[in-house]
């Protein structure tokens, strides 16, 4: 009877159940073919994500992804990735109204981590993700205040990052978002073959993580990025080309 906002609605939404994993979507959003299939790989192969989103978005490793930097900075795995879907990334920004009001080199790399053949992006958007579901088993039943979504979500964000786990996106889009008019492209035929194809997840159960410490890591990445000879250097290391970096 009374409007309690996206997150607590999400919240009353699982109450009780006992899932492993669950996808918590915006209601104007088209899934493509694939797309649980390469979520629950990227969950199998990399024990630490606790989220995987379905659209790879602008630089969302700068967003609640300290741990996941300071955990690979050194490692060759973590790299800047090419965008599979360049038009699928610049739809979405459509989608929101921002056109092309942003750096065309955005629309070419990505920061990203690769293991046996599978690879993600880091960092994740909101309007659609998948989550580990124990990240809500410590959050209040009802978070107040939080009608408008970006706040309540900041909330969760907050919590995946206290449990040490990682935020990721899938390589390539499995998800477009809709808008609020009808568009000539949401008739293409290719959106009418949709199939199932689940594969199993295998769940891997981490040690508890000290939350203090992972806001401190987290913090501590964001503010060191600040500089812009640190962010110019952890490009470089990262491979992003060097005629990218200077704009980046």
């Amino acid at each position: 009877t009374n409007n309690c906002g996206k997150v607590n609605a999400v919240l009353k939404a699982l109450a009780g159940s006992n899932i492993k994993v669950v996808t918590i979507a915006d209601s104007d959003v088209m899934f493509l073919s694939g797309w649980q299939s390469a979520t629950m790989q990227i969950f199998n192969e990399f024990p630490k994500v606790g989220v995987v989103g379905l659209t790879p978005q602008i630089k969302m490793f700068k967003n609640y992804c300290g741990n996941v930097l300071w955990d690979n900075l050194f490692n060759k795995s973590m790299r800047f990735l090419p965008i599979m879907d360049p038009d699928a990334m610049q739809h979405f920004y459509d989608s929101i109204g921002w056109g092309k009001s942003f750096n065309p080199d955005y629309l070419k790399y990505g920061l990203g981590i690769s293991k046996n053949g599978v690879s993600c992006f880091v960092g994740s958007g909101h309007y659609v993700a998948t989550y580990r579901k124990d990240i809500f088993s410590d959050i209040n039943s009802f978070v107040s205040g939080n009608k408008v979504a970006g706040k309540g979500e900041d909330y969760i964000d907050v919590k995946v990052l206290e449990k040490d786990y990682w935020r990721v996106t899938t390589h390539k889009n499995y998800a477009l978002h809709m808008g609020n008019i009808y568009e000539e492209w949401m008739s293409s035929n290719e959106f009418d073959i949709m199939k199932a194809d689940t594969i199993k997840y295998n769940v891997i159960e981490k040690k508890k993580a000290n939350k203090y410490y992972q806001r401190l890591k987290n913090r501590a990445l964001v503010k060191i990025l600040k500089f812009r000879f640190c962010e110019k250097w952890f490009y470089r290391i990262k491979g992003l080309p060097r005629e990218t970096i200077e704009n980046f």
